[in-house]
């Protein structure tokens, strides 16, 4: 992730709106729209509660091995 994406994600995790990340980084509602479609992309989210799922993906990922051989030996 690049670091404006980690700070999107970041106020996502405590509960902003689009409107509130793009007030508190300065940006446009428009510009956070086009972060978050591409870290749908990204991470294959297509549901309709994407916000909710991009934010349960992303809560916890150090709980979740993170190499193919930590991902076998865990299975």
């Amino acid at each position: 992730m690049t670091p404006r994406e980690h700070d999107i994600v970041d106020l996502l995790l405590q509960g902003y709106d689009n409107k509130s990340i793009g007030e508190e980084l300065g940006i446009k509602t428009r510009t956070i729209k086009c972060y978050m479609n591409r870290l749908f992309m990204r991470y294959g989210i297509t549901s309709g509660h994407r916000r909710i799922n991009l934010a349960a993906l992303l809560a916890a990922p150090l709980s979740w091995p993170t190499t193919p051989i930590e991902r076998r030996e865990a299975a």
